[in-house]
């Protein structure tokens, strides 16, 4: 019988965390790439909020209520538990998401690109659903300077 080896959470205990500088070196450095627009949020998803990958790229619009007592709440779920947290909005990821959703809107507009009614927040303009980060989380960490983790959830993104 083969030997199953079983993940527990204690082998997958996040050993890197970003510093308050390597967060602003890691923003700065967005806006060298083309991805500038949307990875700023999902940065800030996962530093300010926990938010993992699956969270991150699951999330959709209806999912933040901006308005929420004048800060906004944010509903996380994850699939594959089902589990789901609601968070109040950190100002930074606010504003963060606001100027993506500002940004998707102009370009979709001004190109006449239809979203085919995707809700999604982290979709390519056409509202097909972005799959993964990986190359663009890479391309940050080496302008800023950070050596990635062999695994992209290793410092909470």
């Amino acid at each position: 019988m083969a030997n199953i080896s079983y993940l527990f959470e204690k082998d997958h205990a996040r050993t890197r965390f970003l510093l308050p500088n390597e967060l602003d070196d890691l923003r700065k450095a967005c806006k060298q790439l083309h991805s500038a627009r949307y990875m700023p949020s999902l940065i800030l998803l996962g530093a300010e909020h926990g938010a993992s990958r699956q969270e991150a790229l699951s999330l959709k619009w209806t999912d933040i209520n901006f308005e929420y007592q004048g800060r906004g709440l944010i509903n996380l779920f994850r699939t594959k538990n089902g589990v789901r947290r609601t968070v109040p909005l950190m100002p930074g990821t606010k504003q963060a998401l606001l100027q993506w959703k500002e940004h998707q809107a102009w370009t979709r507009h001004r190109k006449k690109i239809d979203s085919n009614g995707s809700q999604l927040v982290f979709c390519r303009m056409d509202g097909k659903a972005i799959r993964s980060f990986r190359t663009a989380w890479r391309k940050v960490c080496e302008i800023a300077g950070i050596e990635p983790p062999n695994d992209i959830d290793g410092i909470s993104i």
